[in-house]
């Protein structure tokens, strides 16, 4: 589930928050514990077509990650 807004012709700023099977992970006793993550992020478009993102999320892990998206839609 997420919520994703257009502020400008560039800028896309998202959050989401999402069920996982895996959260904390014990491995002697081969247990995974599920969990919820809340993710954040933003995609600034550099040309029509290629953005750079940069999203951010948290629960029992937590990461950081930033990428590139390529649209290839014909308007």
């Amino acid at each position: 589930m997420g919520i994703r807004s257009l502020f400008g012709d560039q800028l896309e700023l998202y959050a989401r928050a999402r069920y996982t099977n895996v959260g904390d992970v014990n491995l002697t006793e081969k247990v995974f514990d599920s969990d919820v993550l809340v993710g954040v992020g933003l995609s600034y478009m550099l040309i029509r077509g290629l953005s750079v993102t940069v999203d951010y999320e948290t629960g029992e892990l937590e990461s950081w990650s930033v990428g590139f998206r390529l649209d290839l839609d014909e308007d």
